[in-house]
């Protein structure tokens, strides 16, 4: 039975994000940004937010995981909503003001932003987080962010993912994967779109973990990463796992790697799995309707279980999803289920997608 998070947990959530950081000089990108500077980035976005005309979205224009991560903080603290572009150039900029006007980007170098839009660098030791009681947070029903689906299946379609869908999909990843403080990530995705976000963005930051700065695509880049900082968590795709097989790697204090943004191949989950003594948790779902069901195949999982948090339907070969991760432009049916495009077929407990 799927169970839905609360109005009151969600908010206790938000609350402590809000409070500040519970571990100030530790980093939340490892070799650089600490939470202390986090928050106080945070501080001077909210600051700036409010000096002038009202703000109601800010574009981010940038990969640097501190920055995006003070965008996310200040808009919870009543901000503006947060628009996360799937690219970066002037032209989409343009194209993203078009569709969807915003005041300002909020990056970490100069670029160039359509007229009248200000674009700003939030900086560290300008402000001060203030008191909890003292900022206004986002509900749990308010959208915070706008974010873009990876373009694989034609161009880039636009979702507006909730407080609810992104906090309760993030606490359920940290409960269930036992992320902690101690943790290390990795990512070789981008934080811009869903899988990059959670994980190596919300994720981190709910479990105060640490997290690399860099992005690496090539397999000596990825190994090189995951020995400076002697990661224990990597997400990554199944291009970067195909690249990876063959290639000697070594990571002692890895204890586990996610795989999601396509199908992994068999042969290399095992090849991953023989090399590192780490099995592979391959996540099943959407931009838009967020993480639904995953299995780890050195572990034995052939098919796709679904998440305790997602309440699932298979009527026929159509496949139904109902949890608080499904975005509100979804149409659901009067049992609150949206159905997916994919054929699956029910196993002994799993799902086969």
């Amino acid at each position: 039975m799927a169970f839905f998070r609360s109005e009151t947990e969600l908010n206790q959530w938000v609350a402590r994000l809000l409070s500040g950081p519970a571990q100030p000089r530790k980093e939340f990108v490892i070799g650089g940004t600490t939470f202390e500077r986090l928050y106080e980035m945070a501080a001077h976005l909210h600051q700036m937010f409010h000096s002038s005309v009202e703000t109601r979205r800010v574009c981010l224009c940038t990969e640097d995981k501190g920055v995006i991560t003070a965008t996310l903080l200040a808009a919870l603290a009543g901000g503006p909503s947060v628009i996360l572009p799937y690219a970066s150039s002037p032209q989409v900029l343009s194209e993203l003001y078009g569709l969807l006007p915003y005041e300002c980007v909020v990056t970490d170098r100069v670029v160039e932003a359509p007229p009248s839009v200000r674009c700003i660098i939030p900086e560290g030791g300008r402000a001060s987080w203030p008191p909890s009681d003292a900022l206004p947070s986002r509900p749990p029903g308010a959208e915070w962010v706008r974010l873009f689906t990876g373009g694989s299946t034609g161009a880039p379609k636009m979702w507006t993912k909730t407080v609810r869908n992104l906090l309760a999909e993030t606490i359920s990843i940290v409960d269930h994967y036992h992320v902690t403080d101690q943790d290390r990530l990795v990512a070789t995705v981008h934080p811009n779109h869903i899988y990059g976000l959670l994980y190596s963005i919300l994720t981190p930051l709910l479990a105060s973990a640490a997290v690399s700065g860099a992005t690496p695509s090539f397999p000596g880049e990825i190994e090189s990463a995951i020995a400076q900082t002697e990661a224990t968590i990597l997400v990554s795709v199944p291009a970067h796992y195909r690249a990876l097989n063959g290639h000697a790697l070594t990571a002692p204090a890895l204890r586990l790697a996610f795989s999601s943004a396509g199908m992994l191949a068999a042969e290399d989950a095992a090849a991953f799995s023989a090399q590192t003594g780490v099995g592979i948790a391959e996540i099943y779902g959407s931009t838009e309707t967020g993480g639904i069901a995953a299995r780890v195949r050195a572990a034995g999982e052939t098919d796709f279980k679904p998440y305790r948090t997602i309440a699932v339907r298979i009527e026929g070969e159509r496949f139904k999803v109902r949890s608080d991760y499904l975005s509100p432009e979804l149409e659901r049916d009067t049992d609150g289920y949206f159905v997916m495009g994919d054929r699956v077929a029910a196993t002994a407990g799993d799902v086969s997608c």
